[in-house]
C-alpha cells in the first residue's frame, strides 16, 4: 500500500463518519430558527389556528398563508442582518436615529407583559389539565413563570436552545400524523367552505388577531437577531455558516407555516360544525385540545400529547421570559451610544438590568393573568391585535436595515426580495389602518 494511506479508514466507514458528522452539524446548526418555532407554535398555532379551524373551517386558511407571506421579509431580516453584519437589528435601528429605538421601546414595553401573560395562561391551563387543578389559574401561572425565571437566571442561550429543540420536533411529528388522520373528515370539495360566509365585526377582529400573531409578532425579528448573534458566539463562523444559518431560518419559518395550516385543518376536521365550541377557560380549553388529539389518535395518546403540548408551551414561556428583557437590556445599552465607533462596541446590556427586567416582566404578567383569568381568549386576542398594529413600523425599519451600509452591496435587498419587502410594508400598513378604523366604529 502506498505510503501515507496505511491508516486510512475503509471507504464505507468513511461514508458513515461523514454522514454522522453532517447529521450532527445539521442538528447543531438548528438554533434561532427552532427558538422561533417554539415561540410561534405555543399560542398562534395551538390556540389561534385551532380556533380558526373550529370556528370557520377552511375559511381562515388564506389569511394564515397571507400572514406568513407578507411577514416573511421582515422576519428574514432579523436572521440575515445578524449573520451578515455580526450585529443585532438594534444596531441598525440606532443607526437610523434614536427615534426608531424609542418607538421600538414603546412597542416592546406595551406588548411584552401582555405576550408573556398570553402564553403563560395557556401553559398553566395545560399544567392544570395534565398535572393538577388544585391551585388557581393565576397561581399556577405564577409557578410556571417562576420556573422559567429560575432556568433563565441560571442557564444560558445553549440551554434555552436545547430545551426547545426536541420538544418542538416531537409535537410537530404528532401534529402531522393527526392532520393526516383527520383529512377524511374535512369537506374539501365544498367551495363555500374555503371562504367566510360573513365578515361581521367579530369575524374581522378575530382575523386581525389571527394575522397579528401569525406566525408570531414581528418584534420577535429583533429577538431573532439577538439569538443569531448569540449563536454565532457559541459556534464561530465557518465556511458554511451562512448557508447553515439560512437553512435554520427557512426550516424554522416555513415549518411553522405548515404547522399553522395543520392545526387549522385539525380544528376544522374535529370541531367545525360539531356543535362544540372552545371554552373561554384556559384549563378547559387545554383539555379540549388534548381530547381533540385523543379522539383522532386514540385514548392511549392523551397523556403523551398532553405532555408534549405542555413541554412546548413551557418552551414558549421560557423563550418569551428571556426574549423581551434581552431586547430591553440591549436596546438601552445601544440607545446610550453617541458615535458609530462606540456603537460598534456597544455591550448587550447589564446582567443586573436584564434580571431586573425579567422580574418586572413576570410581575406585570401575573397581574394581567389575575385580571383576565376567566377570559384568556380575550387576553390573547388583545396581544395579537397590538402586534398587528405595530407591524408596519417594524417592517419598515427592518427593510431599511437590509438596505443600509452595514450590508455589502451584493447582499442588500434587490429584485424580487426588495419588491416583496416594499409590498409587505404597504399591505401591513393598509391593514393596520383599516384595523384601527374598524375598532373605532
Amino acid at each position: 500500500m502506498p505510503s501515507g494511506f496505511e491508516h486510512e479508514a475503509p471507504r464505507g466507514d468513511q461514508t458513515q463518519v461523514i454522514n454522522l458528522a453532517e447529521r450532527r452539524s445539521f442538528m447543531e446548526a438548528l438554533g434561532p430558527g427552532i427558538l422561533f418555532a417554539a415561540t410561534s407554535v405555543g399560542v398562534s398555532h395551538l390556540v389561534q389556528s385551532t380556533r380558526a379551524g373550529a370556528a370557520f373551517g377552511l375559511g381562515m386558511l388564506l389569511i394564515i398563508v397571507a400572514a406568513h407571506v407578507f411577514k416573511y421579509s421582515t422576519f428574514r431580516s432579523g436572521s440575515l442582518y445578524a449573520r451578515i453584519s455580526g450585529k443585532s437589528l438594534l444596531h441598525a435601528y440606532r443607526q437610523q436615529g434614536r427615534g426608531p429605538l424609542m418607538l421600538l421601546g414603546l412597542v416592546i414595553m406595551g406588548t411584552m407583559s401582555i405576550t408573556l401573560a398570553g402564553v403563560t395562561i395557556v401553559a398553566a391551563g395545560l399544567a392544570q389539565a395534565v398535572i393538577s387543578d388544585a391551585l388557581s389559574l393565576p397561581l399556577t401561572s405564577l409557578l410556571v413563570m417562576l420556573l422559567a425565571v429560575a432556568i433563565v437566571w441560571k442557564g444560558n442561550y445553549q440551554y434555552l436552545e436545547n430545551t426547545a429543540k426536541y420538544m418542538v420536533i416531537f409535537l410537530s411529528l404528532v401534529t402531522v400524523l393527526t392532520t393526516i388522520l383527520v383529512l377524511p373528515n374535512i369537506e374539501f370539495s365544498n367551495a363555500r367552505s374555503w371562504v367566510l360566509e360573513s365578515w361581521d365585526l367579530k369575524t374581522i377582529l378575530f382575523a386581525v388577531a389571527l394575522a397579528g400573531w401569525m406566525p408570531t409578532s414581528l418584534d420577535m425579528s429583533i429577538v431573532q437577531s439577538l439569538w443569531t448573534v448569540e449563536k454565532e458566539k457559541l459556534s464561530p463562523s465557518r465556511g458554511d455558516s451562512a448557508r447553515e444559518g439560512s437553512l435554520d431560518f427557512q426550516i424554522g419559518y416555513w415549518g411553522t407555516a405548515l404547522l399553522a395550516l395543520f392545526f387549522c385543518l385539525i380544528g376544522a376536521g374535529v370541531m367545525h360544525n360539531s356543535g362544540v365550541t372552545f371554552s373561554n377557560n384556559a384549563a378547559n380549553f387545554s383539555s379540549q385540545i388534548i381530547s381533540m388529539y385523543a379522539s383522532t389518535l386514540g385514548d392511549w395518546s392523551a397523556p403523551l400529547i398532553a405532555s408534549a403540548a405542555l413541554a412546548v408551551m413551557f418552551s414558549t414561556v421560557l423563550t418569551v421570559v428571556d426574549a423581551y428583557p434581552r431586547v430591553v437590556s440591549a436596546l438601552l445599552a445601544t440607545f446610550k451610544q453617541d458615535s458609530d465607533e462606540a456603537l460598534v462596541r456597544a455591550p448587550e446590556g447589564s446582567r443586573h438590568f436584564y434580571l431586573g427586567t425579567v422580574f418586572l416582566h413576570v410581575v406585570l404578567a401575573y397581574f394581567l393573568i389575575a385580571y383576565w383569568a376567566d377570559s384568556f381568549k380575550g387576553l390573547i386576542d388583545m396581544a395579537a391585535t397590538l402586534a398587528f398594529v405595530s407591524a408596519p413600523f417594524i417592517a419598515f425599519c427592518n427593510h431599511r436595515a437590509m438596505c443600509s451600509k452595514e450590508i455589502p452591496l451584493q447582499q442588500r435587498l434587490h429584485g424580487k426580495q426588495y419588491s416583496l419587502s416594499v409590498l409587505s410594508i404597504l399591505v401591513l400598513l393598509v391593514f393596520s389602518i383599516s384595523c384601527l378604523y374598524v375598532m373605532n366604529l
